[in-house]
């Protein structure tokens, strides 16, 4: 065998496979069969120097294909991890989104934006325990739109919807950041007046009731309701959160027997009429 074709052919074969396979590792099996071939070739056939020469350059090229392969292998394995570590952080924040928005979904009413009654109940009961341990006092008042059903069949959910949207706005602009409202029914809300005693709670209620009843709804505005209301006053008409709740619905309940526009404070049920 000619002395060029032993050198150029083993290099030229590592280079194809360099070129054309993905696995380095191949290149280097390539590279040691080529010089063992040709190491044995030359100590049949070529003088020892040859040998030598040629069991060099396989050996060069051998410690670059590890280093090349051991690089490349890091790379890969690096690339891999950091794409990992942003799959898990992708993930992650996904899952959060998604737990905050059934969480959300969970304590929030959807037509209205208001807290629901099951949120509003744990509330109250940690209101209770910290108007007990203050010695504070806070009043519960229940509303109800009384001509909803009317407009319901009059206007159809779709704008049903858009006025119970429209209310709770109203509410939230009618009350203090630190009083807490929440859809009661379909017809009914809850307000939690922080600090405030019935008779407190009915300064800034009738004020509301006033405003309300000047709003018109429906697509032509057109549409007035009337509203109810029932007070229930911690400590003095109830002590419990079940007994505060009832005692709303009790007043609520005699304002509707009344007439529509009334506002009933517990503590009157058994005394006096209610409340105009």
């Amino acid at each position: 065998m000619n002395s060029w074709a032993v050198y150029f052919i083993p290099l030229l074969a590592v280079s194809a496979v360099y070129r054309f396979s993905a696995d380095q590792s191949l290149a280097v099996s390539v590279a040691l069969a080529a010089g063992i071939v040709a190491f044995a070739s030359f100590n049949r056939q070529g003088t020892l120097y040859q040998a030598f020469m040629w069991a060099a350059i396989v050996m060069a090229v051998w410690a670059v294909s590890v280093q090349r392969f051991r690089v490349s292998q890091e790379e890969k394995y690096r690339m891999m991890y950091l794409d990992q570590e942003k799959a898990a952080s992708e993930l992650e924040k996904k899952i959060r989104e998604l737990e905050e928005k059934l969480q959300s979904h969970t304590i929030t009413d959807t037509v209205t934006g208001l807290k629901n009654f099951r949120y509003f109940r744990a509330r109250l009961e940690e209101e209770v325990a910290r108007a007990q341990r203050k010695n504070q006092v806070f009043s519960l008042a229940l509303m109800e739109i009384e001509d909803m059903p009317d407009f319901s069949k009059v206007y159809g959910e779709q704008e049903t919807r858009k006025a119970l949207a429209r209310l709770a706005a109203k509410l939230k602009d009618a009350f203090r950041n630190t009083d807490l409202l929440c859809r009661y029914s379909d017809t009914q809300f809850m307000m939690l007046l922080t600090e405030a005693d019935a008779k407190n709670s009915l300064v800034p209620i009738m004020r509301m009731r006033k405003n309300l009843e000047k709003t018109s709804f429906g697509p032509d505005n057109r549409f007035q309701f009337s509203y109810s209301f029932g007070i229930s006053c911690y400590p003095y008409d109830a002590r419990e959160a079940g007994g505060l709740l009832s005692l709303a619905s009790a007043s609520l309940r005699r304002s509707r027997q009344k007439g529509s526009g009334m506002i009933t404070l517990a503590s009157s049920l058994f005394k006096k009429g209610p409340v105009s």
